[in-house]
């Protein structure tokens, strides 16, 4: 902190404006204090100087006068020292209810919970100053919280699992996501032209509906780490959910290309918008790749992994390749949630290997811990937006949330529909793979042959499997952050805005969709993050947890038992129920309900 002394180094210079502020429509400004705010994604401006006025006459020298100028910055790093007490208390509440294995009760449920208490505060003290500074930032939300949660999980996926696991993950997070996105428009829009709920205009509704269809579901995951599910089940809701945020992004962000005066929807201005959105995502995939590939020589140029105490020179130089993909994009107009999701899926498959067994576990070890800050971050910052945002109006969209969660629950029928067509794709792959080793003419042909047939029939996906995937699709931070920037950019506003007669009571459609997102993800994550340890053993997806090598546990290329010997160590990790599976198709034994 600068100190000035009056008569020693001269006045205080004025306080310096920060121009950005005003470079969106709709971004908020200082109130009451009429100092300018630290933008999103940036470092805040130094604290100002302490004010030092006047000179002892007898002494001749300055005497500091240490009474402020006023108390924005005092409140502003209390509601930084909370915060960062909130996400502690969240993280411990997590793991105390973990320990005491109460899953009813997830770690997302108290975090929602310790941000309504924050923001409940706020309002109850009638701090502007506290209230703006917890207010939900669409901004730092996309730079600082989403990209550490989106590298990590790609970073450290299971990716013998994944690439498994392709054909139903890509199946499901862009048909699905497109789906879904359509069936949540256009219902939403039908009721609201029936008079049901709030209106939405066409373009609003297909908005709302791409926002709304990105499933967020951390805290089923992190409850499947810890009963461990079945690998392939895990990876399916795993990549599903981080692909489909990216989708969900990249369509809403091609949707509101449409939200603009003399813009026409056409068959060609649509095939247009379908260019637009490949482009985008297929470019942000190249950087990200190619991201991560240089990452992945460069450490196997350097070897470092041969020199003695460099591991904190490769966990540095493995921050450098993901930041500088996801910015590389974002200045190249495509999307960064893409970049650095490949750019770490790459790193992980390659970059990793390259690494020395401490850097290994020190990258890991150190991506996951900020995605879990991340991760309590974004709850608190929910809980805190029923207070921050005018969520709790008289003219909350009640009607608007509970018509467009029934959609969200008819959208993601589809499950139940791709399922059979990547179980009869796997049947079809399988069958050429055996009849290939089976023509190998190789001593052991008819038991690998063998092997790649039951590794497929272990590997298909029932309709139980399928439930617990549909019921897995909850909503949380990115819709939510969608919506919040729509909502800050005014791109849905209320129709007496156009004529400046608007008295401030009005509900514009942008505030409509705000309000229906946070009901929406709340209710989902309370609602269906609690049961999904019952849903799980109810349909019988419980299985090996990950194995220490990254494969998963019925690999083919690892050796099955033959009929009459005793089971291989890869399919004792099954559950019983397979397990009695294996010995039924292998020894003629009876089926398994038998």
């Amino acid at each position: 902190i600068t100190v000035r002394l009056e008569g020693v180094l001269g006045p205080r210079p004025p306080r310096r404006t920060d121009s950005r502020l005003n470079q969106r429509p709709g971004r908020r400004r200082a109130q009451s204090t009429g100092l300018p705010r630290p933008m999103p994604g940036s470092i805040p401006s130094p604290p100002s100087a302490v004010n030092c006025y006047g000179v002892d006459p007898h002494e001749g020298i300055a005497v500091l006068d240490l009474e402020p100028e006023g108390n924005y910055e005092a409140v502003y790093r209390w509601t930084t020292a909370l915060g960062i007490m909130g996400i502690a208390a969240t993280m411990i509440s997590g793991e105390l209810l973990k320990r005491a294995n109460i899953y009813r009760i997830p770690e997302a449920v108290v975090g929602l919970a310790v941000g309504v208490v924050f923001g409940a505060a706020a309002q109850l003290l009638q701090s502007s100053t506290m209230a703006e500074d917890e207010r939900f930032d669409d901004e730092f939300f996309m730079v600082w919280l989403l990209p550490p949660i989106i590298f990590a999980a790609g970073y450290n996926m299971n990716v013998t699992a994944f690439f498994d696991s392709m054909a139903p993950t890509m199946l499901l997070a862009f048909g699905g996501t497109l789906l879904s996105a359509a069936t949540v428009g256009c219902l939403v829009y039908l009721a609201g032209q029936a008079g049901y709920v709030f209106e939405l205009s066409l373009l609003a509704s297909l908005f709302f509906g791409s926002l709304i269809s990105a499933t967020d579901p951390v805290t089923v995951l992190a409850i499947f780490k810890v009963i461990g599910v079945r690998e392939d089940i895990f990876s399916i809701i795993f990549g599903e959910s981080v692909l489909n945020d990216a989708v969900a992004i990249v369509l809403a962000r091609t949707i509101l290309a449409f939200n603009k005066p003399g813009a026409e929807v056409s068959i060609l201005s649509c095939a247009q918008a379908v260019l637009v959105f490949c482009s985008i995502f297929i470019g942000s995939m190249i950087i990200g790749m190619l991201s991560g590939a240089l990452s992945a020589l460069l450490f196997k140029g350097l070897r470092l992994s041969r020199e003695d105490n460099k591991v904190a020179l490769e966990a540095a130089l493995c921050f450098a390749f993901p930041w500088s993909s996801y910015y590389a994009a974002e200045a190249l107009q495509l999307s960064g949630i893409v970049a650095i999701l490949f750019c770490g899926i790459v790193m992980a498959s390659y970059t990793r290997s390259n690494l020395s067994h401490h850097a290994r576990e020190l990258t890991t070890e150190m991506f996951e811990c900020l995605a879990a800050i991340a991760e309590a971050f974004v709850f608190n910052y929910l809980g805190m937006a029923f207070f921050t945002f005018p969520i709790l109006r008289r003219d909350l969209v009640w009607h608007l949330a509970a018509v467009t969660l029934i959609a969200c629950f008819i959208g993601r029928v589809h499950v139940f529909f791709f399922l059979p067509v990547t179980n009869a794709v796997r049947r079809r792959v399988a069958r050429r793979q055996a009849e290939a080793e089976a023509d190998s003419g190789a001593s052991d042909a008819a038991h690998r042959a063998h092997s790649i047939m039951e590794h497929m029939r272990l590997a298909l996906l029932t309709p139980a499997h399928a439930f617990v995937l549909w019921f897995s699709g909850l909503r949380g931070g990115v819709a939510f952050a969608i919506a919040a920037a729509a909502y800050g950019d005014k791109s849905f506003p209320a129709a007496c805005e156009a004529t400046n007669s608007c008295t401030g009571d009005e509900l514009s459609p942008g505030l409509a969709i705000l309000q229906a997102t946070l009901l929406i993800a709340v209710f989902t994550i309370v609602a269906f993050g609690g049961p999904i340890k019952d849903v799980a053993f109810c349909c019988n997806v419980i299985g090996a947890k990950p194995q220490p090598d990254g494969s998963s546990p019925m690999d083919p290329h690892r050796d099955y038992a033959l009929p009459g010997g005793p089971l291989s160590p890869t399919v004792e990790a099954l559950p019983l129920r397979d397990r009695a599976a294996f010995r039924a198709d292998t020894e003629g034994g009876p089926p398994p309900d038998a």
